[in-house]
């Protein structure tokens, strides 16, 4: 991109437009790359060469408000998240909260998460609005990964 990379044009994106919905498509895989992209803003992040038939389902995800990490992308976060040999921190999560972020893991929107947990989807946002100020991130993609390598989860 000639002016501004697509870090920089999401952050400017969503700082006139906060209600979109971001996916990023890239060719570029490592892990500090989509965590700074999704530490921007972005719900989802694939790679340029998805499938044609995988990238229509992820559109359609990403415009349903889920968010969508393809898996090769996905696996470099993971690896680093669990090559990591710190101690875990102590976040103050409470337990519906581990719930919520683990039922978040498998994909689950926030109705669905109210659904499995036998709550409201205000008491959802209510707990994840929580959940990402407790972990210090930017939104709930980036809280899961958080999670995953604070093996919280």
């Amino acid at each position: 991109m000639p002016v501004m990379d697509g870090i920089a044009a999401t952050r400017a994106i969503l700082a006139r437009h906060p209600g979109i919905r971001i996916l990023a498509m890239s060719g570029i895989d490592d892990a500090v790359t989509v965590q700074r992209m999704l530490s921007a803003g972005a719900i989802g992040y694939i790679l340029k060469d998805t499938h044609p038939e995988e990238l229509e389902s992820t559109i359609r995800t990403v415009h349903s408000g889920k968010s969508v990490l393809s898996a090769d992308v996905m696996r470099p976060l993971l690896n680093r998240a669990l090559a990591s040999t710190k101690t875990p921190r102590d976040y103050g999560l409470t337990r519906r909260e581990i719930d919520i972020l683990q039922a978040m893991a498998l994909g689950l929107n926030n109705s669905e998460v109210a659904d499995r947990l036998y709550i409201s989807v205000a008491t959802v946002r209510f707990h994840l609005t929580n959940i990402i100020v407790k972990l210090g991130a930017e939104n709930r993609t980036e809280a899961l990964i958080i999670a995953v390598r604070e093996k919280l989860i």
